[in-house]
């Protein structure tokens, strides 16, 4: 099943989005994303439906950790200066780039910690470019850019797809040459 994490994350969205909107507390929906994790072991894993499903639940819980840190931390680190909060992301970023050089986000613990780490510097930093006015400048060039990422992503998938279904290629190398090779012959400059 081709990026499965795309559907994956859009089945999350929906649940978050919905929770949202009902206006159940923070806490409650986080307790809920622990007893979605908690289904992940119940589950059968002998179909795609299933594997979809099975990551869904198995990664609901770091959509919930970012979700109740997007409330509870830019609250709490709003209150810090712009010189705690670099020295706060730094030290999130360090200690991020520690444990996967070491290979401890291997394990599911050791993921939600490389989860948590990543959540709390990524907001630490957006707080500290909002405070240094330099945020809509970098929002700006992401909205640019969106659209040229979704159009690569989409025509790498098709493209993938028609080399491993029609043409029976499978390797990786050969994907990534061909569709290089593409993109610099027939997608304009910007």
């Amino acid at each position: 099943m081709q990026f499965w994490f795309l559907y994956a994350l859009f089945i999350m969205l929906l649940i978050f989005i919905t929770l949202y909107k009902m206006r159940v507390p923070l806490i409650g929906i986080f307790l809920l994303t622990l007893i979605v994790f908690c289904l992940k072991f119940y589950l059968p894993t002998d179909s795609h439906v299933n594997s979809l499903v099975q990551s869904t639940c198995a990664n609901m819980v770091f959509f919930g950790i970012g979700f109740l840190g997007r409330d509870v931390l830019l609250n709490r680190l709003s209150k810090l200066s712009t010189e705690a909060l670099i020295k706060f992301s730094l030290a999130s970023f360090i200690s991020l780039s520690v444990l996967v050089v070491l290979g401890l986000q291997l394990n599911y613990f050791g993921r939600l910690v490389t989860a948590s780490l990543g959540i709390i510097g990524t907001i630490s930093l957006s707080t500290v470019l909002e405070r240094l006015k330099l945020a809509s400048e970098i929002q700006r060039y992401g909205l640019l850019s969106l659209h040229i990422f979704l159009a690569h992503i989409i025509m790498a998938a098709a493209a993938r797809i028609i080399l491993m279904k029609v043409f029976k290629i499978d390797n990786s190398l050969i994907h990534l040459g061909l569709w290089t090779n593409f993109t610099s012959k027939f997608v304009p400059e910007s």
